[in-house]
């Protein structure tokens, strides 16, 4: 974990796990503030940006033929970053 996160942002996805009363102390704890359980809009991907970079680079690895070993796999996903 970060020493400083006074500048950090932390951003979750809609797992329920992440919205347990547990979790939600352990940010609270460790983050300060955050946006607790109902705060981020659901299902919004213009503010979650990570959802569409996902999707660019699962299409990027999906145009040719799929990796048939772990470091050809490295080298088309690091292509794509």
């Amino acid at each position: 974990m970060l020493s400083d996160t006074s500048r950090a942002i932390f951003q979750q996805d809609g797992a329920s796990a992440h919205h347990s009363k547990k979790a939600q102390k352990w940010y609270s704890d460790r983050l300060g503030s955050f946006w607790g359980k109902g705060t981020w809009p659901a299902n919004n991907a213009d503010l979650s940006p990570i959802e569409k970079v996902s999707a660019l680079v699962q299409r990027e690895l999906n145009v040719n033929a799929p990796a048939t070993s772990e470091d050809e796999f490295k080298k088309k996903n690091n292509k794509n970053f």
